[in-house]
């Protein structure tokens, strides 16, 4: 096992980490751009509900701010192998920043989940229920509540902050390989997410195999009745709150395991598959936004069309070129 203060060190023996800065790289590079346009679809997307908007748009809030504030240092200390001062303002930053802003992502999931359960199980009350401004608050309660942890966690434990090459960031000194912390930090990331999005999954599956049930008997009473779209529509999305469930448990549980091994074994385990760890949980800024490509048909249509809209300007302005100097 790895010594604290061997940890702190920075030094040449600790090369730059080129395969970790290279793939690091390509995900904040994917995730801004992708963070950026969503953003962008957003502000143009008219058709989607307002409330959804306001929702989407601190989701790709929070991702934007992790590939800013937290991996384009992360490829910087790969680049050169470490934190030039172990203990320094700029390492305990990017370590509360990241932290800070990937709880932010994941409240933003969790609400926008909360907000596709209520919208089918308390369809005749949503607009009574869900409203502009309650959303606002909800927003700003959320960063609020999240930027104060952040700025009392930096007050806190300022001066004990290490570089752990092994990781490839900065972390707290006296959670170092402690498995309450190790836990805590999973419960945080994964189980409270997944249990809260698994119970509104199983309540929205119970609704719609009722209605379907109650499709079926209208069926054999009247073979040529048409079936609902909305309670059809019922039956599809609880497919789309069980993806996401999928998604962050695959992109969350990976590093969590490899934290929770080392912290009770002791033993460091590869280079490579601590890596491939960090980086399937690097990915989900892009992710997120995939997320909601597939599971909103609103914005997924208004996406392509705004892409579409984007190539061909692009293409024709080219041809204008081409003839220009011809």
């Amino acid at each position: 096992m790895t010594d604290v203060n061997t940890t702190a060190e920075v030094s040449s023996s600790h090369p730059p980490d080129i395969f970790r800065a290279s793939i690091c790289t390509i995900l904040t590079t994917m995730g801004i751009c992708a963070d950026s346009f969503c953003m962008f679809v957003l502000y143009r997307a008219k058709e989607i509900n307002k409330i959804t908007r306001l929702l989407m748009a601190s989701l790709a809030l929070s991702d934007l701010c992790v590939g800013f504030f937290g991996l384009i240092p992360l490829v910087w200390s790969a680049s050169i192998g470490g934190w030039p001062e172990a203990i320094s303002p700029t390492c305990v930053l990017h370590m509360f920043a990241l932290q800070l802003f990937q709880y932010c992502g994941i409240s933003a999931i969790m609400f926008l989940n909360l907000e596709c359960y209520i919208a089918i199980t308390r369809p005749l009350k949503y607009v009574e229920i869900v409203t502009r401004k309650r959303t606002l608050v909800l927003i700003t309660m959320q960063w609020t509540f999240w930027m104060t942890w952040g700025i009392t966690m930096f007050l806190i434990f300022k001066d004990n902050v290490i570089y752990d090459h092994h990781f490839g960031f900065c972390i707290i000194k006296y959670s170092y390989r402690k498995l309450s912390f190790v836990i805590s930090r999973a419960v945080l990331h994964i189980f409270i997410p997944v249990f809260v999005v698994i119970v509104m999954y199983c309540r929205i599956l119970c609704i719609a195999r009722r209605h379907m049930a109650q499709i079926a008997e209208q069926k054999a009473m009247q073979r040529h009745l048409k079936v609902s779209p909305v309670r059809m529509r019922d039956y599809k999305v609880y497919k789309s709150v069980l993806f996401v469930t999928i998604s962050i448990a695959i992109f969350w549980i990976p590093f969590t395991v490899i934290e929770i091994y080392e912290t009770v074994t002791g033993d460091p385990l590869p280079h490579l598959v601590v890596s491939i760890g960090e980086l399937l949980e690097f990915s989900i800024p892009w992710m997120n936004v995939l997320i909601l490509f597939l599971k909103y048909g609103t914005f997924r249509n208004v996406a392509i069309k705004l892409f579409a809209a984007a190539v061909d300007k692009i293409y024709n302005s080219r041809n204008i070129e081409r003839n220009e100097n011809s």
